[in-house]
């Protein structure tokens, strides 16, 4: 049986890692040392934001629903709020890491003017590819950031902090964000990232499609004829999705009991979610969480 343990980020970071990583409390880690993230190969949700830089070897897994992989010369952007597996971490995988606190990413991303645009291009891009140049230079931050870090007695150290991420952002928008703030998106798109959004903040609580149409002041069969066109799922598939997403989370990476999290999920009966899970996964909350069925 696998150990089901809640994951603390800064507790995790500073026993696991010593003087490997640098930090302000839990507000902003650095490391030049990837391996020291959990690279857990079962599901589980993060609460800071993490930028990863791969300089060698290759890591793969899932950002929420979506695959992703990384290797030599890339970026991979995970904002909070997300659901992550890592299933292959290869022997030889290199990098520098940067975690951001709640606190820290929330006045990033309300700093940024281009935040709807940013928000689709890292939920559609989580990773990019970087050119020597633009490896060169979120090296260099990095380097400026840990320098900054040694500077303990400076009272101004998490605005220097903020200011350089800050300026990274918009040292290296225009040439890999892909977009401008000035480019418009499509009714689709506008629609699809603002009912993943609603999804994200509201499915615990509401699995009906009627509601998300609601919030978006659409019709359901509009919002649901949207979202399948754009995506090729239909908007039901990606609440069920993100509500069982969670719920192996749950199971795997907590030590909730299935009572617990059947009510975490909003459900009325234990039984109600039990059925609800098995219909998806073809298997039991029990069943999975012992890990009876290989992933």
């Amino acid at each position: 049986r696998k150990e089901i343990t809640p994951l603390s980020w800064g507790k995790h970071l500073k026993e696991k890692a010593g003087g490997d990583v640098q930090a302000i409390g839990n507000y902003f880690f650095i490391s030049e040392n990837v391996r020291l993230l959990p690279l857990f190969p079962y599901p589980f949700r993060i609460d800071v934001s993490i930028a990863i830089i791969c300089t060698r070897g290759k890591l793969r897994g899932t950002i929420g629903l979506e695959p992703f992989e990384i290797g030599e010369s890339s970026l991979i952007t995970l904002p909070a709020g997300n659901i992550l597996k890592f299933e292959e971490v290869s022997d030889n995988l290199e990098g520098t890491f940067t975690v951001l606190s709640k606190e820290l990413s929330d006045d990033m991303f309300s700093s940024i003017k281009e935040r709807l645009e940013l928000s689709l291009f890292t939920y559609a891009n989580p990773v990019i590819l970087l050119n020597r140049e633009e490896l060169e230079v979120n090296i260099s931050y990095c380097r400026l950031l840990k320098n900054a870090l040694k500077d303990t007695d400076n009272p101004h150290l998490k605005k220097v902090v903020f200011h350089l991420l800050l300026s990274l952002y918009y040292q290296q928008h225009a040439h890999i964000s892909g977009f401008s703030g000035d480019k418009c998106l499509s009714r689709q798109e506008e629609a699809f990232l603002m009912f993943i959004q609603t999804v994200k903040m509201n499915y615990r609580k509401e699995r009906q499609v009627g509601f998300y149409a609601k919030q978006l002041n659409l019709t359901p069969k509009y919002l649901s004829t949207l979202i399948k066109e754009h995506t090729g799922k239909t908007a039901n598939e990606w609440i069920d999705e993100y509500v069982i997403l969670d719920a192996k989370a749950l199971l795997r990476s907590s030590t909730l009991t299935i009572q617990q999290i059947s009510d975490e999920l909003n459900f009325t009966e234990q039984s109600s979610f039990g059925k609800y899970f098995k219909a998806h996964e073809g298997v039991s909350p029990k069943e999975y969480r012992t890990g009876e069925r290989a992933e």
